[in-house]
């Protein structure tokens, strides 16, 4: 699901029409039943995974295994051109400059960059390589750090990134930061220690979320001082954040809830059971108007043998 600013947008694959745009008017908080045929060409032929970003009814796609970003006007169903980036996968807009993650392989070595992207022209402005021992977030028992997700606000651009330790059994995550990023001048100004596996992230008016799964917890930072006001302990493996209407909603992928932050308190105010919340990393959740919308897994569903079927639920607190 990909919120936009007059709408709630979710791509849909159907049996009988293949993929499509279904829309969830903000105004009346309806689904309703025209159907548009997507014709993104990433979105389509995805490898290895990606994401997706919404902003003034135009959708930005990133496939990881095609080393591309597209994009799909919805108002003219056209398609924009493909964009050559490395291995993208997190993706965020803003009027000006849509911001993508992705990385560069040299043998056994990882470099991260961030990929300033122009909207209208469509082409890559600006590369920013990502020197995460330079940031002092990197140690010597550090495999790599990996940048997570991305919004927009308060005039920066934010991201989530994880350090992962290495293992000889296997690679765990570490710490968690979220990164601070001025679109004036291209370089991180800010690394702020937040929870272990920093993941999810979403603005309100006057502060930056983030929900950390291996913590179970969510971090409250205010944008302008760069600290943390808040550490807020959640339902297990909180995967998804959401703003609306002044409130702070999470999803807890494997207690399968979504929860209400009260922002005057910083306290967990609300939980609902919704069921298996879909996206087996990063459960689907907006806000429109006073409803929650999240996506689950349908009945049958069954990872092993790659066969997900989809619910959408509409939650009212």
């Amino acid at each position: 699901m990909l919120e936009d600013t007059d709408a709630i947008w979710v791509i849909l694959w159907m049996k009988d029409k293949g993929l499509v745009l279904s829309q969830i008017d903000r105004q009346n908080n309806q689904w309703p039943n025209n159907q548009i045929p997507f014709s993104n060409p990433i979105v389509v032929n995805r490898r290895q995974g990606g994401e997706d970003v919404a902003l003034n009814g135009v959708i930005w796609s990133t496939d990881v295994g095609a080393n591309c970003v597209a994009s799909y006007d919805t108002r003219t169903q056209k398609a924009g051109e493909n964009i050559a980036v490395s291995s993208p996968y997190a993706i965020a807009a803003s009027e000006d400059a849509v911001w993508v993650a992705g990385f560069t392989r040299e043998g056994s070595k990882y470099q991260q960059h961030l990929y300033r992207i122009d909207p209208r022209t469509q082409k890559v402005i600006v590369t920013i390589p990502l020197d995460y021992q330079g940031l002092k977030i990197a140690h010597p028992d550090t495999l790599w750090v990996m940048v997570d997700k991305m919004a927009v606000g308060h005039g920066f651009l934010w991201a989530t990134a994880t350090t992962y330790k290495k293992s000889l059994v296997t690679t765990n995550p570490d710490q968690g930061f979220l990164l601070k990023i001025d679109p004036q001048t291209n370089r991180v100004i800010e690394t702020i220690a937040v929870g272990s596996a920093a993941n999810a992230i979403t603005i309100s008016k006057d502060a930056v979320w983030t929900s950390n799964a291996y913590d179970s917890t969510v971090t409250r930072v205010d944008p302008l001082t760069n600290k943390v006001v808040a550490t807020i302990p959640t339902a297990k493996e909180p995967k998804g954040l959401a703003t609306g209407s002044g409130r702070i909603w999470v999803a807890a992928y494997y207690d399968g809830v979504v929860q209400q932050i009260d922002t005057q308190t910083n306290q967990v105010a609300q939980t609902i059971f919704v069921g298996n919340l879909l996206g087996h990393f990063y459960p689907r959740i907006a806000i429109n108007k006073e409803t929650i919308w999240v996506m689950v897994l349908g009945p049958g569903s069954d990872f092993n043998v790659n066969y997900v079927t989809h619910k959408i639920k509409r939650v009212t607190p």
